[in-house]
């Protein structure tokens, strides 16, 4: 299981390089965090994901990986605990990271002048990116409240552990907005870009799956 883990972070470095390599950002501060911004969220966004998919699907994930059951759930809550983490280290990316960008940033930021949009998906497209942004936080939030609840002895019962798994489910199906909406069109087709399709798609399926019966 461990080498699953460090395997997927390998390619997602790997993917963001070579993302970097077939489209380098313009040296200047916007660009240069927007590729820092993209790296730590896609890592805490596959962190959620993982443990999603390790709580609904531990069969299929013990039969690819030859994981135990208890390793299985050690690594779900390993990594819903990382998946926290690394949310708030993509919340506080400006802060953490600019000081180690700026050297890099030999450019001026270019000014954007946003237009709005005449209508059909292109206005339903604008419109998305405030609320991108806002609920980000929000529901980032909402996601540490629930990991809490889930990690530490308060549940009594599967019953409300389930509960609370199901919340995360709908805060991963939520978050979708934000991961999509905010990636630049530009890199959609890029090695990062669809490695964050994949790791989306995967979850929200493992999300829905999570409120299927299950058998105990």
């Amino acid at each position: 299981m461990k080498k699953s883990v460090f395997l997927m972070i390998l390619i997602t470095v790997l993917a963001w390089g070579a993302t970097l390599w077939l489209d380098p950002p313009a040296p200047n501060m916007r660009s240069l965090m927007h590729e820092v911004y993209y790296l730590d969220g896609l890592l805490a966004w596959e962190a959620f994901a993982g443990a999603i998919l390790l709580m609904t699907q531990p069969r299929l994930v013990a039969g690819l990986t030859g994981a135990s059951f208890p390793e299985i759930g050690f690594w779900h809550k390993a990594l819903g605990v990382s998946a926290i983490l690394l949310s708030l280290i993509h919340w506080g990316t400006r802060m953490i990271f600019s000081p180690l960008v700026e050297p890099f940033a030999t450019e001026p930021v270019p000014h954007i002048a946003r237009h709005a949009a005449e209508g059909g998906f292109s206005a339903f497209w604008g419109a998305l990116r405030p609320f991108a942004e806002t609920s980000g936080l929000v529901l980032t939030i909402a996601a540490c409240v629930l990991v809490i609840l889930a990690v530490i002895p308060l549940l009594k019962g599967k019953y409300l552990w389930m509960q609370v798994h199901r919340l995360l489910g709908i805060v991963f199906i939520a978050l979708t907005i934000h991961s999509i909406r905010l990636i630049e069109t530009s890199d959609l087709l890029m090695p990062l870009g669809i490695l964050t399709i994949l790791v989306t798609i995967v979850g929200v399926i493992c999300s829905v799956t999570a409120f299927l019966p299950k058998k105990y």
